[in-house]
């Protein structure tokens, strides 16, 4: 699988009391980088981190509305690729509305009610964030990577753990004509080296994977739209 990236820079500016970044939906929908193939994006990536500069309050709603906007058209878009979004914030929703995470939630259940599915992953840097596992759950991750600021390898580790969980995740391959057997689908693991290309077997059941061998399953056994590998595979 060969790893995309895209990335929505969310700034705001304060000025006196009062903030002036966008409570627009619409002003966060466009990516300062679109999707596209890693590594050949690093640079653009770290170019437009190199040139933000995050100062004021914490618009959760709009930001999170405008990811989910723009995921959600790509995976319409690109039916055969996992599609998701990490949601990363140093604080609680503290402009456009008021003090609330509600709106962002909102946000995140309709991507991941959207068909193809959209997660999304949340990541809070900082202290009392816990509300944050309210947009994780809405967002069918469950709950939120909380890290202390200031502690690098942490959020190192949250991001990691993310890209391991949707790299062992593939969308179901549709037959040319006809349905689906799902009795008959078989997962081949090529190599550059095409001497090593071998099957891995369906074990049925998450409980079955061999901590060895490994293997793969179905996301649900009786309806199922995603193939997922065990760990070891």
């Amino acid at each position: 699988m060969t790893p995309r990236y895209s990335r929505r820079v969310t700034a705001n500016w304060a000025s006196g009391s009062g903030y002036t970044g966008s409570c627009s939906v619409e002003d966060y929908a466009a990516p300062d980088v679109a999707i596209a193939t890693l590594p050949g994006v690093s640079q653009a990536l770290q170019d437009t981190l190199a040139a933000s500069q995050f100062i004021g309050g914490t618009p959760s709603e709009p930001a999170m509305g405008g990811a989910a906007r723009y995921a959600m058209q790509w995976a319409s878009d690109h039916p055969d690729r996992q599609t998701y979004i990490i949601f990363a914030t140093d604080g609680e929703a503290s402009h456009c509305g008021g003090p609330s995470v509600t709106g962002a939630v909102l946000e995140a259940q309709t991507a991941y009610n959207h068909d193809p599915q959209v997660r999304t992953y949340v990541i809070g840097v900082g202290s009392d964030l816990v509300s944050l596992n309210a947009v994780a759950a809405a967002g069918g991750t469950g709950q939120a990577f909380l890290v202390d600021a200031g502690a690098t390898q942490p959020l190192i580790d949250a991001l990691t753990s993310v890209q391991s969980t949707q790299l062992c995740r593939y969308q179901i391959p549709q037959p040319p004509v006809g349905e689906v057997d799902f009795d008959q689908i078989n997962v081949l693991v090529e190599y550059t080296d095409p001497s090593l290309m071998q099957f891995v077997p369906n074990v049925g059941v998450e409980e079955s994977c061999d901590p060895a061998e490994g293997g793969w399953y179905y996301d649900d056994p009786d309806s199922p739209e995603r193939i997922l590998l065990c760990p070891a595979t």
